[in-house]
């Protein structure tokens, strides 16, 4: 069941615009990484690939695109009735005919590191999909709007739409994934700027990661790095192969960050730096995936290692 008509300017197209409440997020928490990750309980539907780069399309025509992937999606797992559209020949050309379907749910994490899935209930990881490799995201529209997909690349280089169902938590997982890419793209600067002051008028914590967020190391881009980002010139990579300078820590303060430290750090933001949801509360009754799960900050122990665990593309199509 589509979530009403909140957020229209995101489903006109832009998954990176503001949304009108503000973002859902401090933006100096979720600008941390090193494993800080804000997570929904969501369930994945399945991708279908992209045959070509969307890098020329205009953004009507990439969020179309991303549209269809959505109703192939949900066709193929016989969500509902297949109803009759109109596609134009732009998206038909960038669609292959058949989508993948593995429904499963999980938690979707979302950090300036990447999209990494993990299990309901052990929060064991799934699926890691590297940020140089995410492109593009886009909620549904109308009776899809309760999905959200993002495009990314798999170790063979091939692109894929990826889908979930999110419920009433469309929304804010879209705009999440949209804050992400303009702390990544520099355009959130003066959000930093005051979210870093509000963090430090917060309850304190000796660790790392807070140090980090609290003493203003948490930036977007590096003036040196080129950023690419996946949505305007979109191949695949945001940034070039210069090191963001976002959740910037010590040498000798990186050694330190350990699962203790991580969780410790998660637990802290949920009581002292809480979300502003823009679905608000969920109540008894909501409908939201996961048996007492919720929203919310959390850790994951995530070694930039393709080989250990690779994309969504790469795990569910290997099964």
């Amino acid at each position: 069941m589509a979530s009403g008509g909140r957020q229209k300017s995101m489903r006109q197209g832009d998954f990176m615009a503001k949304p009108e409440e503000g973002w859902a997020h401090n933006t100096a928490a979720l600008a941390v990484g090193h494993g800080v990750y804000y997570s929904f309980p969501v369930r994945y539907i399945g991708s279908i690939q992209i045959l070509e780069t969307m890098r020329d399309l205009s953004m009507e025509d990439k969020t179309g695109v991303c549209w269809e992937a959505i109703a192939r999606c949900c066709d193929a797992a016989k969500l509902r009735k297949t109803k009759k559209r109109k596609v134009s020949k732009v998206v038909k050309r960038f669609l292959a005919d058949q989508p993948y379907i593995k429904e499963m749910e999980l938690k979707i994490n979302l950090s300036v590191e990447g999209i990494a899935t993990s299990d309901l209930s052990s929060n064991e990881i799934i699926s890691n999909d590297d940020i140089k490799k995410i492109s593009f995201a886009a909620g549904g529209n109308q009776s899809e709007y309760d999905f959200v997909t993002y495009v990314a690349k798999d170790k063979r280089e091939n692109r894929y739409c990826h889908v979930f169902d999110c419920k009433l938590l469309a929304d804010d997982v879209l705009a999440t994934i949209g804050q992400i890419f303009n702390i990544l793209t520099n355009k959130a600067a003066d959000d930093l700027e005051s979210d870093i002051k509000a963090v430090q008028n917060a309850p304190k914590v000796d660790n790392p990661l807070y140090h980090a967020m609290a003493t203003g190391q948490v930036k977007g881009r590096s003036e040196s790095a080129a950023v690419n980002a996946g949505y305007d010139e979109g191949d695949g990579a945001m940034y070039d192969s210069a090191s963001p300078s976002y959740g910037a820590i010590e040498e000798e303060d990186a050694y330190a960050i350990d699962e203790e430290k991580g969780q410790e750090f998660a637990k802290f933001l949920n009581e002292n730096v809480a979300s502003q949801p823009l679905y608000g509360e969920v109540g008894e009754g909501d409908a939201i995936y996961g048996d007492g799960a919720e929203p919310g900050w959390g850790y994951l122990d995530v070694k930039p290692d393709e080989d250990l665990y690779g994309g969504l593309a790469d795990v569910f199509q290997e099964d």
